[in-house]
């Protein structure tokens, strides 16, 4: 994942001073894509100016495209909330990524989109919120008792990613369900995005949106968040720095068990 900010609203001069910076880790590392990511941290203290625009991620996605060629992977990870948008999340970025999916949709092969965690933390021990049995019929409102609580934000977010399948802009096998894979990794207090989601967790959120919504396609799980972020030295499970792949391999037998 490369956080593109600095390549947002800027000079030519700027911009090709961060695009090398880009260019040569793909070059050195072999890469065979690069995941975008747009979003604004929140303790970004001059966030407006380092906002994406639409017009600067085309350049930078055709740039990839012209350098690297067809076969070159571009994926951006995004809210669920922010690719429903018209007119982008005023909190993070001004894409439009309806737009966007319509300009540069061919030249992107898939989307990450984060879904909150069912599960909060307290105490230093994560607890499980039960879940409701079925999403049709569940409402979740607005009121700032139902924002705290993780089932609700959950359900929100889940209904809205649900929503994007549903779309029409986007094609349902270009978006991802993207869950944290490290423990400790996402605390829920600074970035908000719930704690780690283990491969029980994992089966239970895809059976439950597996019969409460049979989607025609389903594009899979990404997992973020592997390696010791901020500090920590926890790396992903269940393989850890020695085997990574394990996580990829158990999540594909999940979804297989799940889905087919």
């Amino acid at each position: 994942m490369y956080g593109v900010d600095s390549l947002g609203s800027c000079d030519d001069l700027t911009f090709e001073r961060s695009y090398n910076v880009l260019h040569d880790v793909v070059v050195s590392k072999r890469l065979d894509g690069f995941n975008l990511d747009t979003e604004v941290r929140g303790e970004v203290v001059n966030a407006e100016d380092e906002r994406m625009s639409l017009q600067a991620i085309n350049r930078l996605i055709d740039r990839l495209n012209t350098e690297f060629g067809s076969n070159f992977i571009i994926v951006m990870t995004a809210s669920a909330e922010a690719l429903l948008s018209t007119d982008g999340n005023q909190k993070s970025t001004e894409i439009d990524y309806r737009a966007l999916e319509t300009q540069r949709g061919h030249l992107i092969s898939w989307y990450n989109v984060r879904i909150f965690s069912p599960y909060e933390r307290s105490g230093g021990h994560t607890n499980e919120i039960r879940l409701p049995r079925t999403l049709k019929g569940f409402r979740v409102g607005g009121g700032p008792d139902e924002q705290r609580d993780p089932a609700s934000n959950f359900v929100r977010e889940l209904n809205l990613y649900i929503r994007l399948l549903q779309h029409g802009v986007y094609r349902a096998d270009k978006i991802l369900m993207a869950v944290s894979t490290t423990p400790n990794a996402c605390d829920g207090t600074v970035r908000g995005h719930g704690p780690y989601i283990d491969s029980l967790r994992l089966r239970g959120i895809l059976e439950l949106l597996r019969w409460s919504y049979s989607p025609v396609a389903f594009g899979g799980v990404a997992g973020w968040e592997y390696s010791p972020v901020r500090g920590s030295t926890t790396v992903g499970h269940p393989g850890g720095s020695r085997s990574p792949w394990l996580w990829a391999k158990e999540t594909r037998a999940i979804l297989e068990s799940v889905f087919l």
